[in-house]
């Protein structure tokens, strides 16, 4: 869009403006006269004078109805806000070429108000926008944590955040560590931990592997005595005072010859 330079200085007193209150954020930019100096030097406005707690309270006034404008659902509803409050302010129009800049048009009166200053030169760059079919342009950040006010002014009426740089590049740094720790996820396939044996669970485990030796001892030696018992009725009662390695090997012997029916070790169970 191409936008005249004085229309363009409006548009950022007024986005300011309406920042000094954002929405669901606690505070006030305008919280005193001195704030309200401060705001009238950022944005150089010219014959400002004395300013007294009732400009204080008519610019934020003025401030409510700008958010409100901005809020505006469709282009009907934005030109009656926008009526409402330039015809409140007694606009004037008038051209002028001071302070370096060439010629523009100031739609206040000479001897007015702070908020009639505002209301009327704001309150024409808004009407711009609805007169051209681009009421929509004027937006609140779409970052949940932000929601101050901002003119898109790009070619597409693309623009989301009021600032690319903080709000817009903070949510996609989170939006893409979310999908990254997802894909993580996605692809360690863990299967899901068995959940933990109770206490008595564990002691009734640990008994049962204490106990598997001595049932496994029992029992060698249970075969050890019957395979003493066959090599006495094949060889005789003496051989019963053979050493244990004779008694397994005969064992084995006998068992290898099919005169014994017990396995040789254990591990043949």
């Amino acid at each position: 869009m191409l936008i005249p330079h004085d229309t363009r200085i409006a548009l950022d007193t007024v986005v300011d403006l309406v920042n000094t209150a954002p929405e669901g954020a606690p505070g006030d930019g305008l919280a005193d006269i001195v704030a309200l100096h401060g705001f009238a030097e950022r944005h150089h406005i010219s014959g400002v004078g004395v300013l007294t707690e009732k400009d204080l309270y008519a610019v934020r006034d003025v401030r409510a109805r700008f958010a409100e404008i901005f809020a505006a659902p469709d282009a009907p509803a934005a030109a009656g806000l926008v009526n409402r409050l330039v015809a409140a302010a007694g606009t004037t129009p008038q051209l002028t070429n001071h302070d370096g800049y060439d010629w523009h048009v100031h739609y206040f009166a000479p001897d007015a108000s702070l908020s009639d200053h505002l209301a009327a030169d704001c309150g024409m760059a808004l009407a711009f926008f609805v007169v051209a079919g681009e009421q929509e342009r004027l937006r609140r950040c779409e970052a949940p944590d932000c929601r101050h006010a901002f003119v898109d002014l790009s070619r597409n009426r693309s623009r989301r955040y009021c600032s690319s740089r903080t709000c817009g590049n903070r949510l996609h740094v989170a939006a893409y560590r979310a999908g990254a720790g997802k894909r993580r996820a996605d692809r360690s396939g863990a299967p899901a931990r068995p959940p933990a044996r109770s206490q008595q669970e564990e002691i009734v485990q640990r008994g049962h592997q204490q106990q598997a030796p001595d049932h496994r001892q029992k029992d060698h030696q249970r075969r050890l005595g019957q395979r003493e018992e066959a090599a006495a009725g094949l060889f005789g009662r003496g051989c019963g005072g053979l050493a244990p390695e004779c008694v397994h090997h005969l064992g084995t012997i006998m068992t290898q010859s099919g005169l014994c029916p017990w396995p040789t070790s254990v591990s043949e169970r």
